[in-house]
């Protein structure tokens, strides 16, 4: 079950790792502000560290978190926050912020909130940059036959 990989019993015996396994596979580009998930259930909280509830489901890079209660102000979701994630609600885009190295929203509601990475607007132009200089050099390439 998933739960070997999140509490680190399967690959990591001696619990070493602070970081969610099926989330990050190294903790080599960790925010400084990570939490210690070992210390923490899995699932939804507010600000004030107290449990929400909410069923969490994940489809490749696509978390799903359903939430029927919506009396909380702000809520953290169990995701460790870089800039490129999106989270949405019946297709309207909510701007997510960091709190404690954790993707956290504005609540709009209850219902179903997505929450995907699409990277950043420098990664989109990098990525263009390098397909455009891949693409001369295989055209130099090409001249030189």
């Amino acid at each position: 079950p998933d739960t070997f990989f999140i509490d680190g019993s399967l690959i990591d015996p001696y619990y070493s790792a602070t970081y969610r396994r099926t989330e990050l596979a190294g903790g080599d580009y960790l925010p400084m502000s990570s939490i210690d998930f070992r210390s923490r259930p899995y699932g939804v909280y507010t600000i004030d560290q107290q449990p929400v509830s909410a069923s969490i489901t994940q489809h490749g890079p696509v978390w799903q978190i359903t939430l029927q209660d919506a009396s909380y102000d702000q809520v953290v979701f169990p995701i460790t926050f870089y800039k490129g994630f999106q989270v949405q609600k019946d297709g309207q885009r909510i701007s997510s912020m960091e709190h404690s190295g954790l993707v956290s929203i504005q609540l709009k509601g209850p219902g179903v909130y997505e929450v995907r990475y699409v990277g950043t607007a420098l990664q989109v132009v990098s990525a263009w940059f390098s397909g455009i200089g891949v693409v001369l050099l295989l055209l130099l390439w090409l001249n030189e036959f």
